[in-house]
């Protein structure tokens, strides 16, 4: 097993820990924030899955390369690519809905 711990300054003045750690079952990635401790998503470890170093403070951002060839082909991606293409759907259902809504506006002011 391999593990890899960051810290991240996130919104609170504290850092929060994220740890990742390669198993045999795959990529397990916690965070000591509100968000993960809740069960949500949270955006810090989204962040260093994708290759952002941005907000690590502590010394080993040059690490964020080796849990992504973790994170690569993992049930983690896999889950990630799902919540994206879900989230682009949504998208474009919001904006069919509001050109409907205008539409239906426009309608209201004429007669159809």
């Amino acid at each position: 097993m391999s593990k890899v711990e960051f810290l991240v300054q996130g919104s609170a003045s504290e850092s929060y820990k994220v740890v990742f750690q390669k198993t045999e079952k795959g990529l397990i990635a916690n965070c000591d924030c509100t968000a993960s401790i809740n069960s949500l998503s949270c955006k810090h470890r989204i962040e260093i899955l994708s290759g952002n170093t941005e907000g690590i403070v502590s010394a080993n951002k040059d690490q964020v390369g080796e849990v992504a060839t973790w994170f690569k082909g993992s049930e983690l991606e896999k889950k990630i690519k799902e919540i994206d293409a879900k989230e682009k759907q949504m998208d474009a259902l919001k904006k069919e809905i509001q050109n409907l809504k205008k539409n239906l506006s426009k309608a209201m002011r004429s007669a159809a």
